[in-house]
């Protein structure tokens, strides 16, 4: 008779898989691409994986943000803006602009997001907020471009597709 090999397989203590367990979930808005509007979405957070859904029932996927495929993800703070608690996601594809409902949830939605994708927050530091010798600033305009995103800097004009009079 052959033998059967068993492999250990992680699971939960409420019995799911650890690669599928929820590391955080909530509502934030996403700005949409159409209609620059802000929609109210459920975010789901796995390891594997961000889910983003209609409403916390799950019944619909309607997208899938792979984290090892985001290239930044950062707190977006300009005083300017009327909108607060607003966090990007950018990857060589597509960018995502979110808006946690708290100032906590921001800072825990961007460093878990941070973690599973494996992106260290002085990588990001680098990428967004090159160190400028303000006395030789004269209005001139600086920009560094990072694969398909474009950050203008000293002010981030065009974070996701946001411009001033935008958001």
């Amino acid at each position: 008779m052959a033998r059967r090999e068993i492999f250990p397989v992680s699971i939960t203590d409420n019995g799911s898989y650890v690669f599928d367990r929820v590391l955080k979930s909530g509502y934030v808005r996403k700005r949409t691409r159409r209609t620059k509007s802000w929609r109210m979405i459920y975010l789901v957070l796995r390891p594997a994986s961000i889910s983003i859904y209609k409403d916390e029932h799950e019944t619909k996927l309607r997208n899938k943000i792979l984290p090892y495929n985001l290239t930044a993800v950062t707190h977006y703070n300009n005083p300017k803006r009327k909108r607060h608690n607003v966090f990007c996601l950018f990857s060589p594809t597509r960018n995502y602009l979110l808006q946690a409902l708290s100032k906590p949830d921001a800072r825990e939605w961007v460093e878990l997001i941070q973690h599973e994708a494996r992106i260290k927050e002085n990588d990001e530091e680098m990428l967004v907020k090159p160190v400028l010798n303000q006395a030789a600033y004269s209005g001139t305009k600086l920009s560094l471009q990072y694969g398909m995103t474009h950050v203008t800097i000293p002010e981030i004009e065009d974070c996701c597709g946001v411009t001033d009079q935008q958001a």
